[in-house]
């Protein structure tokens, strides 16, 4: 039944690689050419990850797997800003959108309590 909801076939894989990729473009504001030419004009820094002349499609997928606004925007910062290589940005980007990794000033949502003193007493 698995197998139907979410086919594991490479094919399949592909498209929701794909997909993935288009959601980030989508939320970029690169999505289809009446929309990238503008929004590179007004944020040239994206050229990085999307021109007329192609597309970072790896980092696309990867943070169009992130799905809060506001860490999928942080990632695209740390993108753009770093331009690190293709390993090195999805490595980042998954860790960060599988929160193994929590950027400075983040919460301390999911992190390990200190054990307070006496605790081990009792």
């Amino acid at each position: 039944m698995v197998k139907d909801i979410l086919p594991d076939q490479p094919e399949e894989r592909r498209k929701r690689s794909r997909l993935c990729a288009l959601r980030a473009m989508d939320r970029l504001g690169l999505l289809g050419e009446e929309n990238l030419i503008p929004t590179l004009a007004r944020r040239p820094d994206l050229r990085w990850l999307a021109d007329e002349g192609g597309a970072r499609w790896a980092v696309l997928t990867e943070l169009g797997r992130i799905g809060e606004s506001g860490a999928f925007e942080e990632a695209v910062e740390w993108a753009l800003e770093n331009q690190p290589s293709l390993e090195e940005a999805t490595a980042y980007i998954r860790r960060f959108r599988l929160r193994r990794y929590r950027p400075a000033g983040s919460s301390g949502v999911g992190r390990r309590p200190v054990a307070k003193a006496g605790a081990a007493e009792r």
